[in-house]
């Protein structure tokens, strides 16, 4: 969202550039929210079957859940983050090897059983999962043009931008 909680001023800083200005961060950001709400209002997005948490496993990262990439090609780290920091310099901004065809492998991966596709503009492809996370697929991504997957919202995977470099 616009104001994160825990975003630093260098994320938040990173996150407007990405999208070329702030009103074109505020905007994307504005549409996403109208978009969520238009969805819950349809009856496009249910409410999540997640069980309530025990609270006996101590945190740590997400669970895995059946169906939801759980493929041992990819896995996250054990703070739920894939691949190394960029340059950013920000946990939540990853880079990974392997360019365009591991972006895509990656995106196929993690969106297994997804609810919900939209195509974008520009070679972006967004879906919604079950658990109410949004994972887009982004052939070009504005901070350093290489392609991109972003993963938001839900419980599943930690937020996160993973960069693919060639």
């Amino acid at each position: 969202m616009l104001f994160d909680v825990g975003d630093t001023r260098e994320e938040y800083n990173e996150k407007v550039n990405e999208a070329g200005s702030v009103a074109n961060y505020v905007g994307q950001q504005g549409a996403l929210l109208a978009g969520s709400v238009v969805l819950g209002r349809v009856g496009v997005r249910g409410r999540h079957a997640l069980k309530p948490d025990s609270g006996g496993d101590g945190g740590g990262p997400p669970k895995k859940v059946e169906g939801m990439g759980n493929s041992a090609k990819f896995t996250p780290n054990e703070n739920g983050y894939y691949g190394t920091v960029g340059q950013s310099g920000s946990t939540k901004v990853r880079n990974l090897a392997g360019g365009d065809k591991a972006a895509r492998e990656f995106f196929e991966e993690k969106t297994q059983g997804f609810k919900t596709e939209k195509d974008l503009s520009d070679g972006k492809v967004l879906r919604i999962m079950e658990d109410g996370t949004v994972i887009t697929f982004r052939s070009v991504s504005h901070s350093d043009g290489t392609p991109a997957v972003d993963i938001n919202g839900g419980s599943t995977f930690k937020q996160q931008k993973i960069h693919f470099i060639p």
